[in-house]
């Protein structure tokens, strides 16, 4: 029995495409990959370039503008302020949240969700801690020092590397300022009458 493949799925890489919108040959890392999943890995790209799509999106935007529709659907009025309608809105801020959560979770687990100093299990407190306090030199490639999701989203990317820890706010703040984790305070003997 003949399997149907679709057709050029198994082709070699191509390493040029000529533009379908501005008939420019350009290098394929000028085209947006997509597809992955569906090609077992393999991606295939688009056939307009980047800089082609760009100003498609841009003059589909200022169109809707005009029109007073929503910039996303193009349904809907848009949101009082805004420039798009509440469902988009409401679709958009819902999917970020659980993509943010996902990869939260995701770190969280593989870091042990509980802080390493105190044992702390309680995940709304847990921070990412820089071993040996390089933190402050980790940037992304505007300069600008990384933290929080992108930080969470950096680790996943780099295979969880060992640099990095779950510490407690407490113990990540105490470890920051005064360079050692939280102690407890001697007891005192305050019936002592001082003199």
């Amino acid at each position: 029995m003949d399997i149907k493949r679709r057709p050029g799925r198994y082709k070699e890489q191509p390493t040029e495409r000529v533009c379908k919108a501005c008939a420019v040959a350009k290098p394929i890392t000028e085209f947006q990959a997509q597809n992955i999943e569906r090609n077992g890995g393999r991606p295939t790209y688009r056939l307009s370039c980047s800089a082609c799509e760009s100003t498609k999106a841009l003059a589909r935007y200022y169109e809707r503008k005009k029109a007073v529709k929503c910039s996303h659907c193009g349904h809907q009025l848009p949101a009082e302020g805004g420039t798009t309608c509440q469902d988009c809105r409401t679709s958009c801020r819902n999917a970020q949240r659980k993509s943010n959560d996902a990869l939260r979770t995701e770190v969280l687990v593989h870091y042990g969700s509980k802080c390493v100093n105190c044992r702390d299990p309680r995940i709304e407190c847990l921070q990412i801690d820089h071993v040996g306090g390089w933190g402050k030199d980790h940037e992304n490639k505007k300069g600008r020092r990384i933290s929080g999701l992108e930080l969470m989203r950096w680790a996943r990317d780099n295979g969880f590397p060992d640099s990095l820890r779950l510490l407690c706010g407490s113990c990540h703040s105490s470890l920051s300022y005064w360079g050692i984790f939280p102690r407890r305070l001697p007891a005192f003997d305050f019936d002592v009458k001082l003199n």
